[in-house]
């Protein structure tokens, strides 16, 4: 074998030996983990709770509701329902207790239509919810009422 073909099959191994080290580390010393994904849908609203300004809670169009957690400097989903129940992550309105910081109301539907529209009811700060039927004729359309009708009942004014 001539000096250069010997020079070349070191070149080689030399290249070869270096990327499996590289890629063998790599390995093992990634460590992999879930992506968190913070959210979803547009922030269309929020309330202030009036005793207690770290009480805080926002509204989305189809991404469920939030309350801020002062404490972690983070908004935590409230809305932790089935895929059955994926109207209930469009809110159209909040609406709070005036004197107990615990109680929250979310009147919520995604499809604009008296079947899903629902009142949530929650005395734990969204923790666990209530479901309240709507009287008859009575919906709401979380995004603007464009899905299924003309909007009249979305959210708190």
């Amino acid at each position: 074998m001539d000096n250069l073909k010997l020079k070349t099959w070191i070149f080689a191994l030399l290249v070869l030996t270096i990327l499996s080290t590289t890629a063998q580390k790599t390995n093992d010393s990634y460590n992999w983990s879930l992506v968190r994904i913070g959210g979803g849908g547009y922030i269309t609203g929020m309330k202030i709770h009036p005793l207690d300004n770290n009480i805080q809670y926002f509204r989305t169009d189809v991404g469920g509701a939030y309350r801020w957690d002062d404490s972690k400097k983070e908004m935590v989903q409230i809305l932790n329902f089935p895929f059955e129940k994926k109207d209930h992550y469009g809110v159209a309105g909040i609406a709070l207790h005036p004197t107990n910081q615990s109680i929250i109301y979310l009147a919520v539907d995604r499809a604009n239509t008296n079947k899903t529209s629902k009142i949530l009811y929650s005395i734990n700060k969204g923790d666990n919810w209530t479901e309240i039927a709507v009287p008859p004729g009575v919906k709401f359309g979380a995004n603007g009422g464009r899905v299924g009708g003309t909007g009249i009942n979305d959210g708190e004014k």
